[in-house]
């Protein structure tokens, strides 16, 4: 009587004590017909697992073309299944992906009849995706074939995907062109759509040399997704003369072989003193000079009658005494006084004043404060205006902290405030003297960055001390935590008063 292999259900001639199959090899303890359905092994590697069956004698196994198989995130990888029964009946499979790299897998046909002693075949096609989520390594893989007769029956195999790596990466300037007096700030912003994080270098070009940028020093990190590197730009400061237009060129630098990203921009340099100002004080005193002028020279002139005759002196009847006598000249008019004479009239026109800037530790310590308040230097490849920032950390809404600045004239101040974004940061508002100005500042952001001067209204400020108080009233539902960051304070003097 054959012996059936209760590992791979081959029949053996009667006496054997091994498999023949020479895949299987596997010792004949029993010497009869297949006993009771036995569990399915465990998959090993990515050697092929066999199950047994009863009475019915059920037998499969089930192997792949390649076990390792690569791919770039938008290929395809392919294997090929082969399923053999080794049983006496025709079995039906339910052919299946298991693990991480089970999402992109494709199986077809997902169904296999095999008659017995015979084989059949599958085709598994694996496509990551072309996307930042898919990020490049190794990925497991199970297939595993189910016999619909017999539920019992399954068999796998392992395998391993290598995903490779792809690079993409863009960038735009936001906002292109700036204008003013002191420090404006541009932002790049680095979209990375590869699945790889991109160590990217920062550089700024300005041909005339008028310009100084806080571009980042060394490598800064862009993970997968988009994200915002500011660059401050000052422009060398001039007393007077026309708003110059100073074009430069910043460039984002990936490491090879993606190439470089130019991006141009533009700064418009204003003048400390507008260029109207001179121009009106020249105008004034040329008036002045051409009005004294016009005084003088006509305290000097004959007197004429209004018909062009003579003066009344050269006309006026003889005295007494005969038309022979003499008459008397009159005197020579004098010049008037130079009291008398007019000036030019007074100028109306303020004089100007240069916008007021305060980098943010350098009003430390506080007035007051309701949790820990500190000087942060750069970090996260962030770079603050003066190389810091105030940092606040409270934990809840509701806490505070108070500056005080100095304002040397009277005026009225548009107050603009440089903050800073993070995944941790509230919702603050902004008080000078006790009353609130302008809007709400969200400080949360996906990463750590300087956020564009934000103008919170203008307010009358007299000369003497100030008082700026940031309270974090609230924080964004994805944020957390409460803190709080300042870097810079500006106000720009829009209507100076005596």
């Amino acid at each position: 009587m054959a012996i059936v292999c209760r590992q791979c259900g081959r029949p053996n001639v009667d006496g054997a004590q091994f498999c023949a199959n020479p895949d299987c090899g596997a010792y004949l303890a029993w010497g009869g017909a297949a006993g009771p359905l036995t569990q399915p092994a465990p998959v090993v590697g990515g050697t092929p697992v066999r199950a047994a069956a009863d009475a019915q004698n059920a037998a499969a196994s089930l192997t792949l073309s390649d076990s390792v198989l690569s791919a770039v995130p938008g290929e395809t990888a392919t294997t090929t299944v082969t399923i053999h029964n080794g049983g006496t009946q025709v079995e039906q499979f339910a052919v299946r992906v298991i693990g991480p790299a089970a999402p992109w897998a494709d199986v077809q046909p997902s169904a296999l009849t095999v008659y017995p002693n015979s084989r059949g075949d599958c085709t598994i096609r694996l496509s990551p995706p072309r996307a930042p989520g898919t990020v490049p390594g190794r990925a497991w893989f199970t297939v595993r074939a189910t016999s619909v007769l017999h539920p019992a029956l399954s068999v796998g195999a392992n395998g391993t995907l290598e995903v490779g790596a792809f690079r993409n990466l863009s960038a735009t300037l936001t906002p292109q062109g700036t204008t003013g007096r002191w420090r404006t700030v541009h932002s790049i912003e680095v979209t990375n759509t590869g699945n790889l994080t991109e160590p990217v270098t920062i550089r700024a070009d300005e041909q005339a040399g008028k310009l100084h940028f806080g571009v980042p020093a060394g490598e800064v990190p862009i993970p997968p997704g988009k994200h915002q590197i500011n660059v401050p730009v000052r422009p060398q400061m001039r007393l007077f003369g026309r708003p110059q237009p100073y074009p430069f060129q910043l460039t984002v630098t990936p490491r090879q072989p993606v190439p470089p990203i130019p991006l141009s921009g533009n700064r418009e340099a204003v003048p400390l003193i507008a260029g109207w100002v001179p121009k009106v004080v020249a105008v004034v005193a040329i008036v002045g000079a051409i009005a004294g002028a016009v005084a003088l020279a006509g305290s000097k002139l004959p007197m004429f009658t209004t018909s062009g005759g003579a003066s009344p002196a050269a006309t006026a009847p003889a005295p007494p005494g005969g038309a022979g006598a003499p008459s008397a000249a009159p005197p020579p008019s004098a010049p008037p006084p130079p009291s008398a004479m007019p000036s030019p009239p007074p100028s109306n026109a303020p004089s100007p004043l240069p916008p007021l800037q305060f980098e943010a530790e350098s009003l430390l310590p506080p007035v007051s404060t309701t949790a820990t308040l500190q000087e942060q230097a750069n970090c996260c490849n962030i770079i603050w205006s003066g190389n810091a920032q105030i940092f606040f950390t409270p934990t809840a809404a509701g806490n505070a902290f108070t500056l005080k600045f100095q304002v040397s004239a009277r005026a009225v101040y548009d107050i603009v405030l440089v903050q800073t974004q993070a995944p941790d940061y509230g919702i603050a508002t902004v008080s000078v003297d006790g009353q609130q100005m302008g809007a709400p500042f969200d400080g949360f952001g996906p990463a750590v960055a300087i956020h564009a001067p934000v103008s919170y209204g203008s307010k009358r400020l007299t000369k003497g001390a100030h008082t700026l108080t940031i309270t974090v009233a609230d924080k964004n539902a994805s944020s957390a935590n409460f803190f709080a960051g300042l870097d810079s304070i500006e106000l720009d003097p829009a209507n100076p008063t005596p």
